[in-house]
């Protein structure tokens, strides 16, 4: 006969979220998703010089992802003027318009 086993709890993570290369926060608000996780990757480019994105304009993820260049774009500009976080119910990232990583 074997051993009864008790099921581990599965504790609760800590809800942090990359907002930049190594770099982790939690959101301010349950609403708010960190932009550098969404995109960076997959959609862009950390330049690590100067902590800003850009886009890696390739129409054949953008097809596969069914992603708009334009929105993504849109994205990186927030990125770049400091913003880390976006509200997920923003139109940018509403979804019919996010872009999926998976």
């Amino acid at each position: 006969m074997l051993p009864k086993m008790t099921p581990k709890k599965k504790s609760k993570g800590s809800g942090k979220q990359e907002i930049a290369p190594y770099k982790w926060e939690v959101a301010p608000n349950e609403n708010l998703r960190s932009i550098f996780k969404m995109i960076a990757g997959v959609f862009a480019v950390y330049n690590h010089n100067d902590g800003t994105l850009s886009l890696f304009d390739n129409p054949q993820t953008f097809a596969y992802y069914g992603a708009d260049p334009k929105q993504i774009q849109q994205l990186i500009d927030l990125y770049n003027a400091g913003e880390r976080w976006i509200d997920v119910s923003d139109s940018i990232t509403h979804a019919d318009n996010a872009p999926s990583r998976g």
